[in-house]
């Protein structure tokens, strides 16, 4: 009766809790937006709405690099809403929800204590935290946020993967249903028509999950045959992305002409000063640091701080996960603790790696705090996910507390400051809505700040135009 009850709360909680995370989100969109199209939305109206059923357009050479599954949500977004922006983002936070489901049912396997529900609350504040608004709001980049979803998943059901047999005994040549569904086709599908461009720390960190398996294993022939597998639908669907990448043309406006070798001989600190602002952003949004603290540039010595102390904690966790390795005095439950708890260590090294991506993809931008911007703050708190869970699993209840402090109380301020400024977000969409019905006589210089689109105007108003004449967006109710 206690263990049906235990069930029934792991089942019941996770899915109330995603659901009010949803329902807040959804009512932070109707509250701080309108749906009209700007920014990244030009590009995608010139790009694809003139005629949002042509196949030609799914089959290009760089098709893996304009996330596949995006032809299908424009389809339904054009048939059933006239080409809704608040579509896009509440697809994106319906899989932001999916994202926060699988952490919260993950948290719960643990056994009854008071801490697992202080985490379940922690991370429902980090992942429905305002931090992101950016995202949140500008909605094309749904993407990125489906993706993420499926990375958890698929490093979830690893977990269980561990969890459910006996790594080195196992005689069980069966390639179950179930291990397709996860290893083969989840992984797959992801890569090739959804995070193509979104995908990379992602492959490094599943390929060292499977070697890591299979070493623990002792080298099990059973398991080698089926990580084989696995590491075939990881590898072979990245370097067709790759392949697509290479055909990409990519719009960078204000990208200088610099290798890193120049900039540091140049500017040996910016490294450094980039990569800790991006850490700091993982805690605090960039606007609300300029409200409570001033401009950055006058007060770098708090995002320092915080940015420093994070780094350390990811620091931390590695030298503790590498005594647990290579120290020989281990036994083999401290080791096999490591592989019963290998999701947040996934995480851990995900997020990691994403500070790195960003700021290899971002620093010819030579501005340090370009890796601060909201649109970065899914890949960021991966990590920080993962350190949470790492420490409370690993009984470093100092580090935990601490970490907590760290994070959560910027987080929350971000969010709360940013509620505030709902009502001044909906009246600047509200005023792009508005120059949107007189575009025609605005001057063409005028069109990319209005717009927040830095390209020729031409091109917003070819995307206006479009819209009017298929009556999408604003113009669906004109005749």
């Amino acid at each position: 009766m206690i263990n049906s009850k235990k069930r029934n709360i792991n089942i019941i909680l996770p899915i109330f809790l995603s659901f009010i995370g949803f329902f807040l989100l959804c009512l932070y969109i109707k509250n701080a937006s309108s749906d009209i199209i700007y920014s990244d939305y030009i590009r995608l109206t010139n790009s694809y709405l003139d005629n949002v059923y042509d196949i030609n357009k799914l089959f290009t050479l760089d098709l893996l690099t304009r996330s596949p599954i995006c032809y299908l949500f424009r389809i339904i977004n054009v048939i059933l809403f006239s080409y809704s922006v608040n579509f896009d983002r509440v697809v994106l936070v319906f899989f932001l929800s999916l994202f926060y489901f699988i952490i919260a049912k993950y948290i719960l396997r643990e056994k009854n204590n008071i801490i697992k529900y202080f985490i379940l609350l922690a991370t429902f504040l980090i992942i429905f935290s305002l931090c992101q608004w950016e995202m949140i709001l500008n909605g094309s980049g749904y993407a990125h946020y489906i993706a993420y979803f499926l990375f958890i998943l698929y490093f979830y059901y690893a977990n269980k993967y561990c969890n459910n047999i006996n790594l080195i005994k196992s005689t069980d040549e069966t390639i179950s249903i179930s291990f397709i569904l996860s290893f083969v086709i989840l992984p797959i599908f992801n890569i090739i028509f959804v995070a193509g461009p979104y995908s990379a720390t992602f492959v490094v960190v599943a390929i060292i999950l499977n070697i890591y398996i299979y070493l623990v294993s002792n080298k099990n022939i059973i398991h080698k045959k089926k990580l084989l597998i696995s590491q075939i639908s990881i590898i072979i669907p990245f370097i067709l992305y790759l392949i697509s990448n290479h055909f990409a043309i990519y719009e960078h406006s204000g990208m200088k002409n610099i290798t890193l070798f120049e900039l540091f001989k140049t500017n040996p600190t910016y490294i450094f000063t980039f990569l800790i602002k991006s850490v700091a952003s993982s805690a605090i949004g960039i606007e609300t640091f300029n409200s409570y603290f001033g401009e950055i540039k006058n007060n770098n010595f708090i995002l320092y701080l915080i940015g420093i102390l994070i780094a350390i904690f990811f620091i931390i966790s590695f030298i503790i996960l590498l005594k647990k390795l290579f120290n020989k005095n281990n036994n083999f439950k401290e080791k096999n603790h490591i592989t019963k708890n290998i999701f947040p260590i996934c995480l851990i090294i995900m997020g990691f790696g994403n500070f790195l991506i960003v700021f290899l993809g971002r620093f010819p931008f030579l501005n340090d705090t370009y890796g601060m911007q909201s649109r970065y703050y899914l890949q960021y708190m991966i990590g920080i996910i993962g350190l949470l869970l790492f420490f409370y699993e690993n009984k470093k209840t100092l580090f935990f507390v601490i970490l907590s402090v760290i994070i959560l109380i910027p987080n929350v301020i971000t969010t709360s400051d940013e509620i505030k400024k709902a009502k001044f977000r909906e009246i600047s969409y509200e005023n792009i809505a508005n120059n949107a019905k007189n575009i025609e006589n605005l001057q063409d210089e005028d069109l990319p700040i209005i717009f927040e689109y830095n390209h020729d105007p031409k091109l917003i108003r070819d995307a206006f135009n479009i819209i009017k004449e298929k009556k999408y967006n604003i113009y669906k109710n004109i005749n």
